[in-house]
């Protein structure tokens, strides 16, 4: 075998990997997602949300959820799963979040979130109320723009 075979061999194994941990991902959060919209829609910030995203350099968007449930771990944090498309493709991420309740049914959050090499670190920074989610975000990458959500 060539060294020319064994690396097309490689990079077929690597995008087969990446697209078993993506479906994977996308199954699981689909699972939750089904669990989630069933349940009564809660009175804070934890929950489903569901709207797009909007790049503002490139002026692409595209179909945005999330899934917001307390942390276990760290007191005062929010673990936010999302599920995001990109034209035909898709994919889910989840990150944690400090939030801040800085007025009864407002709450503040901000983080970052390293999408590898490909996305780069992205810092978010929103506010939500019971009925209503925005949040700005920037990428290492040069990316920048909003995430906007409601209750499904």
């Amino acid at each position: 075998m060539s060294v020319r075979q064994l690396g097309v061999m490689r990079i077929q194994a690597l995008f087969l990997s990446l697209a078993l941990m993506l479906a994977t991902s996308c199954n699981s959060f689909k699972r939750d997602w089904r669990v989630a919209v069933a349940q009564p829609t809660p009175n804070d910030l934890s929950g489903a949300w569901e709207g797009q995203w909007h790049s503002e350099p490139t002026d692409h968007r595209g179909k945005l959820r999330c899934l917001v449930t307390p942390s276990e771990t760290q007191t005062g944090h929010y673990n936010f799963h999302y599920w995001a498309k990109w034209g035909l493709l898709s994919g889910a991420f989840a990150t944690v979040y400090a939030v801040t309740e800085f007025s009864p049914e407002r709450w503040r959050f901000a983080g970052d979130t390293d999408l590898g090499s490909l996305g780069g670190i992205y810092h978010h920074d929103g506010e939500a109320t019971p009925a209503r989610f925005h949040a700005d975000f920037t990428s290492s990458k040069g990316d920048r723009g909003t995430m906007t959500m409601t209750r499904p």
